[in-house]
Order: structure tokens, then C-alpha cells, then sequence
């Protein structure tokens, strides 16, 4: 298929941080999100870049939620303690970093038209063991219901941390898309051990991925492209081909122009060789050290905005892959 960029944001702000109920420190890491989401929707305007915004679906309420809804499954999952869906109260002090209608709204307005996909409701981690159908599905309804306040149709979905299940039932909320494990080769072909989730026979493989990481971004390895899969049943398979990180972890001993010289190696081979190149970030992740990796990320976008008009390099978002 002709050369294509697809950038995704898994966009999840503290719902990712659930691990530790009522927080406020871990708060300071998504303070500051809401300019970090400005300022790159004035990058991806000013190269008129489209991107896919895999959101949570709690971030899209506009108003007080009744989680007593999901009360059967108010279980805690092995790496959480207390209820998963006890959530903060809209008008609580806590409340900005759990639901973001002000944020939604800014990239429906933006000049350049993005594509608001599906993280779930709560950001479940189906790799935990504790998430039934029955309720992957509850999940999908009000991901439905929030999107519907918007006036959206989502029709891509991307699983947290990349644990596929019960994919089978997507097509039957409308979802054409979904998002896959990534291509990394230090991943070794075996799915993201999340950090909450590392038993003790996980850590030779976790270590040699963290320093295969850190060789990969370091030494700026160039990245795998990849053919979108159709499925039975109508959905397409797309796969993460790469990270965009923040300074966290490894990834603190990378420069930002390191960043930015890796991922223009995949946009090159995309736009040379064909099929897509497509890369996550977390948007919260930015905030720190905002400057140099949204400056990266520029270099990223005005790389690939050269190559679309010398090359016929397509930039898309994930639906326009099924």
C-alpha cells in the first residue's frame, strides 16, 4: 500500500494511574496537560498532520457520572486497590484530571479534523484476568453513550498496554479498527509486561527489553512499517510500530533530537518503501520537558509534511486504514 504516517495519542490522563487510589501526588504528572494539548494541536495544524486521539471514554463526560452502574464489577483487579470504578466526583478537586469535556471540545475545533477513538471507559487492563465480556462490554456501551453527547462515531479502538481480548465483539459497537501489539524487536514478539504486573520469572525478559529499548532509541534504529490485516467479520488489524516517550524510565538517557532523528527514519522508510508507519505517545508524558519533545514532535510532522508533497507520503488516521 502507497507510504503512510498514522500517529496515534493514547489519551487516558489519570485513569492510567488507577493503580494507587486517590493519589493527589501522582496528580502532579497530568497538571499541565491541558497546554501540552494545545500546543500540539497548533503543531499538528500548523503541518495540517491528522491524528487518531484514542480517548478514554470517562474524559468525554460532560456532566456528573453514575459509575453505580458497573457496581457488579466494582471488584478489585490484582494490581488495584479498591474499586476500579470508585472514581472521583465531577465537581471533586481531582476531577479535571479524570474528565476533560474542555479538551475534547478543543480538538473537535481544531482546523485540522482528528479522529477521537476508543481506550475503553476506564482504562481496563484485559492482560490483568479480571475483565469478563460481560464486562468489556458495559465498557463499550458508555464509551458509546459519552461519544454520543459529541455527536461521534467511534470507530477505532485501542486496547490498554496492548492486551487484545474479546475482539471478536467490536464490530457490533461500530468499531472497524483496532490497534495491536507493537513491532518493536525487543519486545521479542511477546506483549508490554506492564511495571504493576512484573513477577519474578518476568524480569531477565524485562530487563533485556529495557536495555534493548534504550539501544534501539539510543542508536536510533530504524523502525518497521506494516500492512494493515483485514479480519473475519469486517475489522482491520493495525499495528504500533514504534513509542514516542517521554522522560521516564530508559528513556531519560535520550535526547530529544535521538527521538526526533528515530522516528523520521520510519517516516522515510514509509514514504520509500511503502505501507505505514505509525507511532503512540502519551500526551501527559510531554508535560515534562514539554519544549524538547514537542519540539521533536515537530520535526516529526514538518519531516512528514516535506515528504507528502515530494513523495506522496499519506498522513491518516487509524479509521481510514480499514
Amino acid at each position: 500500500m502507497p507510504g503512510t504516517l498514522c500517529i496515534n495519542a493514547d489519551f487516558e490522563m489519570a485513569w492510567s494511574g488507577r493503580r494507587v487510589p486517590d493519589d493527589p501526588a501522582r496528580d502532579v504528572l497530568f497538571a499541565g496537560t491541558d497546554e501540552t494539548v494545545s500546543r500540539l494541536l497548533e503543531i499538528f495544524d500548523r503541518y495540517e498532520v491528522p491524528i487518531t486521539w484514542a480517548a478514554v471514554g470517562a474524559l468525554m463526560l460532560t456532566g456528573p457520572y453514575d459509575f453505580r452502574r458497573f457496581a457488579e464489577f466494582n471488584g478489585a483487579d490484582p494490581f488495584f486497590t479498591g474499586g476500579w470504578y470508585d472514581a472521583p466526583a465531577f465537581d471533586s478537586p481531582r476531577a479535571k484530571y479524570f474528565y476533560a469535556p474542555r479538551l475534547i471540545e478543543k480538538i473537535l475545533n481544531a482546523k485540522t479534523k482528528h479522529e477521537i477513538a476508543c481506550h475503553t471507559f476506564t482504562h481496563v487492563y484485559l492482560g490483568a484476568g479480571s475483565v469478563s465480556e460481560k464486562r468489556f462490554r458495559a465498557e463499550l456501551e458508555a464509551c458509546a453513550e459519552a461519544a454520543a453527547a459529541w455527536n461521534l462515531r467511534l470507530e477505532t479502538f485501542v486496547y490498554p498496554s496492548q492486551y487484545v481480548g474479546y475482539a471478536e465483539v467490536l464490530p457490533e459497537y461500530g468499531y472497524r479498527v483496532y490497534r495491536q501489539e507493537s513491532l518493536e524487536w525487543f519486545r521479542f514478539g511477546k506483549p508490554y509486561i506492564p511495571s504493576f504486573d512484573v513477577r519474578f520469572r518476568d524480569w531477565p525478559r524485562k530487563i533485556a527489553t529495557g536495555l534493548g529499548k534504550w539501544t534501539d532509541e539510543r542508536f536510533c534504529f530504524r523502525p518497521a512499517c506494516f500492512t494493515p490485516r483485514r479480519l473475519d467479520g469486517g475489522l482491520t488489524k493495525i499495528t504500533t510500530s514504534t513509542f514516542f516517550p517521554g522522560y521516564f524510565g530508559i528513556s531519560k538517557y535520550v535526547t530529544a533530537a535521538q527521538r526526533a532523528r528515530r522516528l523520521n527514519k520510519g517516516v522515510d522508510r514509509a514514504a520509500d518503501e511503502g505501507g505505514v508507519f505509525t507511532f503512540s505517545f502519551h500526551p501527559w508524558q510531554l508535560n515534562r520537558r514539554r519544549d524538547e519533545l514537542l519540539g521533536a514532535l515537530e520535526a516529526i510532522c514538518a519531516r512528514a509534511a516535506r515528504l507528502r508533497e515530494t513523495k506522496g507520503l499519506k498522513i491518516a488516521a487509524a479509521r481510514e486504514l480499514a
